[in-house]
């Protein structure tokens, strides 16, 4: 059975994928977390960046042509992090799930 994974902040689910392996559209790479600060605050980025082994898959390279340079692909505000985070042991429960499973202990 896979694990799950809890957390109980966006900063902490964060932490938790920052580093992973994937592979999207065929192009495996890793997970980084990038923060940058803003006037107005902290901004996350959430970033795929391709491997060495990612950049020879005919995937990126065709996509590096229409683009006509190397990519990353932003995951930040994206049904795919939702996806990878699933597929990893996320699971996503309400504000007021977590609250009612809180006062249970």
């Amino acid at each position: 059975m896979a694990r799950t994974i809890v957390v109980h902040s966006w900063d902490e689910a964060l932490s938790e994928i920052d580093g992973a392996k994937v592979t999207i559209d065929g192009v495996p790479g890793t997970i980084k977390v990038e923060h940058r600060k803003r006037a107005w605050g902290i901004e996350s980025k959430v970033i795929h960046h391709p491997s060495a082994a990612g950049k020879k898959t005919e995937a990126y390279k065709a996509t590096k042509r229409k683009l006509g340079d190397d990519y990353v692909t932003d995951l930040t505000d994206g049904e795919r992090l939702v996806e990878i985070m699933t597929a990893r042991g996320f699971k996503f429960i309400s504000a007021d799930q977590w609250a009612r499973q809180a006062r249970r202990g």
